[in-house]
């Protein structure tokens, strides 16, 4: 019998490389203080204030109060899994590892093709320990990197065996499928990338994809987040090339509400996304049309548009207008 709804949230990440580690960060604090309110309310009534007019004044102003929250978040013991509560957690380029690493990027014992969820902490720990390892400077960016005006866009690109042996030693041999597990509904993670040739479509890679089951992890990874100028070559995954989804998905949403929307449709009558929480890098400042014609001036430009995930999840929420159940949470330094 074919039940009549299913009810779906979604967790996405933004591309961002090693800003990453601040996403991660956000999603900790919010899912320690959702382990304090859903367990243990009281604990937080300071954050309640009925003599205060919240349309004047913003709780977390008072310095103390502040504090005190940090403290008590910081004292939670085990807090609420992401897959506990999203059915489909996705990413681009740096997301995309956070969303392949929360399913399941831990090994079970000695075998890469077993996998187990991990914790937002060690999500946390993997970037602070291997971010130097992908972005490992040559002679090249040392020297590069004192010409004024081009310190986030190399002259040089990095090599992309740093990131492919930091991927491989976290995921090794494990499929698609191998991170889907025996329940593929259950927890779905999903990569985006941009495909090159005559459709150069932006491809979502899900764990609950057949025709992607036997693709390896650390290779659809690298194919996400292998940012055209930043790295060296596409990423060749079946008989196509792809580069970074960040070239106009980097707000991983566009392909995947649709696809959500179809894995879970083919089981039951009607499928309600409810929550869809969006977590995004610090924003950077609107550029503006270069107007000196420099070449450089240019390349900043074309690279900021065409990466702008804020463009893209404006559209998904214009798409989603009659309904309330997308927001977005941006970092700030």
């Amino acid at each position: 019998m074919v039940s009549t709804e299913k009810k779906i949230a979604m967790l996405s990440f933004d591309g961002g490389g090693s800003k990453g580690v601040m996403e991660l960060k956000i999603l900790d604090d919010i899912f320690r203080l959702a382990t304090i309110v859903s367990t243990n309310p009281e604990r937080v009534d300071y954050l309640v204030n009925e003599d205060i007019d919240e349309n004047e004044v913003h709780f977390l102003e008072d310095e103390s109060v502040r504090e005190r929250l940090i403290k008590d978040m910081e004292a939670v013991k085990d807090p609420i899994h992401p897959t506990d509560v999203y059915d489909m957690i996705v990413g681009t380029s740096t997301g995309s590892l956070i969303a392949f690493g929360l399913v399941g990027g831990n090994k079970v014992g000695n075998d890469h093709h077993e996998r187990k969820r991990m914790t937002i902490e060690e999500c946390i720990q993997m970037y602070c320990a291997k971010t130097k390892m992908i972005f490992k400077k040559s002679w090249l960016h040392n020297f590069f990197s004192h010409v004024p005006g081009l310190s986030h866009i190399p002259i040089v690109p990095y090599s992309q065996e740093n990131v492919k042996d930091t991927l491989y030693n976290q995921f090794g041999d494990c499929s698609l499928s191998d991170l889907g597990g025996e329940h593929p509904l259950k927890h779905i993670a999903g990569a985006v990338a941009r495909k090159l040739g005559k459709n150069e479509d932006l491809v979502l890679f899900d764990t609950a994809n057949k025709d992607y089951s036997d693709y390896k992890a650390y290779k659809v990874l690298l194919a996400s987040s292998n940012a055209p100028v930043y790295f060296d070559t596409p990423v060749v995954i079946g008989n196509a090339k792809y580069v970074d989804g960040c070239v106009g998905g980097n707000c991983p949403l566009a392909p995947a509400i649709p696809r959500v929307r179809k894995l879970f449709g083919k089981d039951v009558k009607h499928v309600s996304i409810v929550s869809v929480l969006s977590i995004a890098p610090p924003s950077s400042p609107k550029w503006e049309i270069p107007s000196d014609g420099g070449l450089f001036s240019w390349l900043r430009y074309f690279v900021k548009v065409s990466t702008d995930g804020n463009a893209v999840f404006n559209d998904v929420v214009k798409q989603n207008r009659h309904k309330n159940f997308v927001s977005k949470v941006v970092a700030a330094w």
